[in-house]
């Protein structure tokens, strides 16, 4: 009987790529002698990910993972600017003077992609539940306060099928006055270190590109994945048998994503200079065909048209929960009136 026929006790069989015993994963953080400047001169991304694997006594096995953050891959690639030196276009002064920011960073936005929508981050700290929360999670008040208070408005751009703050574009970890771009073509940088490292140690291993994002419903940030090769980037059980034997929507786990979540932890983002992450004993599914971000997005118009749609549905819900009140609340009071008598 092969691992992948096998059943447990619950008479469930396994998923691919699960083994019956113990199933070790290392995941190792690569740190780097010192931090990668922008404007400088380096190897390719791919040759650069071997060196750093080397120089840390590591090397590579067949079906390694390796996790890079975008923010290295944009060095590399040469995706640095200074916003002061930036040309702005009338429409990107326009729109620096009304949302308050800087016309030459504004430009770098727009050179990203369409504007979706834009975000009063400002107004919207100054709720003083937000701010409570920030501090909650700060290793220093005041200077997060000022940070918030620093804070104007951010334009929401599309890239990777993510919509993105500022079109990714970041200054952390970057030197004064410089900020990174997301690479131009994600899916295309990990594909170009996946086969350098393959060329280079006839090892075949799959590459994700990370970058942080925000959570909706919670103030904090996830690592996700803005790029892939080597690797199927979404389970395929969809209406998968659960343990009674019923249809079980679900099913598409984002691999890529939890993949670069865990890897993020391993890494860190502030001065752990880990930009590199080297996976193994991660049973992972090899791709099916070539697959780039837009591929496990959403098809373009599903979302206006889900938004238009869950707007008449609330209204018609509103509608009935106000038509019902008088009789709930009726019900309500029946039913308290009944606990007291049976008090």
């Amino acid at each position: 009987m092969k691992p992948n026929d096998q059943e447990d006790l619950c008479g469930a069989k396994s998923r691919p790529g699960q083994y019956d015993g113990l199933n070790l994963i290392s995941v190792v953080p690569v740190k780097l002698n010192e931090p990668l400047l922008p404007g400088q001169a380096y190897d390719s991304p791919g040759n650069f990910v071997l060196s750093a694997i080397r120089s840390n006594g590591l090397n590579f096995e067949e079906n390694d993972l390796v996790v890079v953050t975008s923010k290295i891959v944009s060095i590399l690639e040469g995706r640095c600017y200074e916003p002061n030196k930036i040309k702005p276009s009338f429409r990107a002064r326009i729109l620096g003077r009304v949302f308050d920011r800087d016309p030459g960073l504004v430009q770098l936005i727009l050179n990203e992609g369409r504007v979706v929508s834009v975000l009063p981050v400002k107004a919207i700290f100054r709720d003083r539940r937000l701010r409570d929360k920030v501090k909650l999670y700060s290793s220093d008040e005041a200077s997060s306060l000022r940070m918030l208070d620093s804070y104007s408005n951010v334009f929401m751009i599309r890239r990777h099928g993510i919509d993105f703050d500022d079109a990714g574009i970041d200054a952390p970890n970057m030197p004064s006055g410089w900020v990174a771009l997301l690479p131009k073509d994600s899916c295309q940088s990990a594909k170009s270190i996946r086969e350098e490292v393959r060329n280079a140690t006839s090892r075949d291993v799959a590459v994700i590109i990370t970058d942080t994002s925000s959570v909706k419903g919670r103030p904090g940030s996830q690592d996700i994945a803005i790029g892939f090769s080597g690797i199927d980037p979404i389970k395929r059980e969809h209406a998968r048998k659960d343990l009674f034997g019923t249809p079980k929507p679900g099913g598409m786990d984002l691999t890529v994503d939890s993949i670069s979540g865990f890897a993020g932890a391993a890494m860190g983002a502030f001065d752990e200079c880990s930009p590199i992450c080297l996976i193994r004993g991660l049973q992972y599914e090899k791709p099916r065909s070539d697959f780039d971000m837009e591929a496990i997005g959403y098809p373009q118009g599903v979302g206006f048209r889900a938004i238009f749609k869950s707007l008449v549905s609330n209204l018609v819900l509103r509608f009935l929960l106000l038509i019902s009140a008088p009789s709930e609340l009726r019900g309500r009071y029946r039913r308290r009136r009944e606990e007291q008598l049976n008090a």
